[in-house]
């Protein structure tokens, strides 16, 4: 199997069952998350969505993102 970050974001999920854009970048290098689980549906793989409200601890700023979960994958 080839390594992309198609199959990085997938593994990822399958050990820690979410992801944000900033654990993307951070821990898979990926700037592009939602353009990649746009790829990896394209393949038939199911994805959850949903959206975070975190309060900002340095501001006090309500900051609000999406989190990815696989709801299911494509079987080869």
């Amino acid at each position: 199997m080839k390594l992309t970050q198609g199959n990085q974001i997938i593994a990822y999920l399958l050990r820690n069952e979410t992801i944000s854009s900033f654990e993307a970048f951070r821990e898979l290098h990926c700037s592009r998350l939602a353009a990649r689980i746009h790829d990896l549906e394209q393949e038939g793989d199911t994805f959850k969505r949903f959206w975070v409200a975190k309060k900002n601890e340095v501001t006090g700023e309500t900051i609000r993102f999406m989190r990815y979960a696989l709801e299911g994958k494509k079987v080869s």
